[in-house]
Protein backbone atom coordinates (compact mmCIF):
# COMPACT_ATOMS: atom_id res chain seq x y z
CA UNK A 1 0.00 0.00 0.00
CA UNK A 2 1.09 3.61 -0.32
CA UNK A 3 2.73 4.93 2.83
CA UNK A 4 0.47 7.21 4.88
CA UNK A 5 3.09 9.99 4.70
CA UNK A 6 3.51 9.54 0.93
CA UNK A 7 7.13 8.32 1.24
CA UNK A 8 7.13 5.09 -0.74
CA UNK A 9 5.20 1.89 -0.33
CA UNK A 10 4.53 -0.17 2.79
CA UNK A 11 4.54 -3.96 2.70
CA UNK A 12 3.49 -6.27 5.53
CA UNK A 13 4.30 -9.94 5.67
CA UNK A 14 2.69 -12.31 8.15
CA UNK A 15 4.29 -15.64 8.97
CA UNK A 16 1.67 -17.92 10.46
CA UNK A 17 4.14 -20.81 10.66
CA UNK A 18 6.03 -22.28 13.59
CA UNK A 19 9.47 -21.47 12.12
CA UNK A 20 11.23 -18.36 10.81
CA UNK A 21 10.77 -17.90 7.07
CA UNK A 22 12.51 -15.92 4.35
CA UNK A 23 10.33 -14.15 1.81
CA UNK A 24 11.21 -12.49 -1.47
CA UNK A 25 8.96 -9.70 -2.71
CA UNK A 26 9.40 -8.76 -6.38
CA UNK A 27 8.07 -5.65 -8.10
CA UNK A 28 8.75 -6.49 -11.76
CA UNK A 29 7.94 -3.05 -13.20
CA UNK A 30 9.68 -0.99 -10.50
CA UNK A 31 13.23 -0.65 -9.19
CA UNK A 32 13.64 -0.71 -5.41
CA UNK A 33 16.11 2.06 -4.52
CA UNK A 34 15.84 1.77 -0.73
CA UNK A 35 14.16 -0.52 1.79
CA UNK A 36 13.99 -0.41 5.54
CA UNK A 37 12.02 -1.77 8.47
CA UNK A 38 9.19 0.20 10.06
CA UNK A 39 6.79 -0.23 12.93
CA UNK A 40 3.18 -1.18 12.23
CA UNK A 41 2.44 2.56 12.53
CA UNK A 42 4.92 3.18 9.65
CA UNK A 43 7.60 4.80 11.82
CA UNK A 44 11.05 4.09 10.38
CA UNK A 45 13.34 1.77 12.35
CA UNK A 46 17.14 1.59 12.06
CA UNK A 47 18.61 -0.73 9.50
CA UNK A 48 18.28 -1.66 5.86
CA UNK A 49 16.60 -4.56 4.12
CA UNK A 50 18.58 -6.42 1.44
CA UNK A 51 17.41 -5.46 -2.03
CA UNK A 52 18.31 -6.59 -5.49
CA UNK A 53 17.02 -4.63 -8.46
CA UNK A 54 13.28 -4.96 -8.32
CA UNK A 55 12.86 -6.88 -5.09
CA UNK A 56 13.67 -7.34 -1.43
CA UNK A 57 14.37 -10.30 0.85
CA UNK A 58 12.96 -10.34 4.36
CA UNK A 59 13.24 -12.70 7.29
CA UNK A 60 9.93 -13.12 9.08
CA UNK A 61 10.02 -14.63 12.57
CA UNK A 62 7.58 -17.40 13.46
CA UNK A 63 4.05 -16.18 14.17
CA UNK A 64 5.01 -12.55 13.47
CA UNK A 65 4.31 -9.65 11.15
CA UNK A 66 7.12 -7.67 9.50
CA UNK A 67 6.47 -4.21 8.07
CA UNK A 68 8.81 -2.43 5.65
CA UNK A 69 8.99 0.78 3.62
CA UNK A 70 10.13 0.54 -0.01
CA UNK A 71 11.30 3.51 -2.07
CA UNK A 72 10.87 2.72 -5.76
CA UNK A 73 11.49 4.16 -9.22
CA UNK A 74 9.90 3.24 -12.51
Amino acid sequence: KRAEDGRGWIIRLWNVGEAEAEATVSLPHLRVVAAGPTTAAEEDLPGEIPRDGNGVRLRVPARAVVTARLAVER
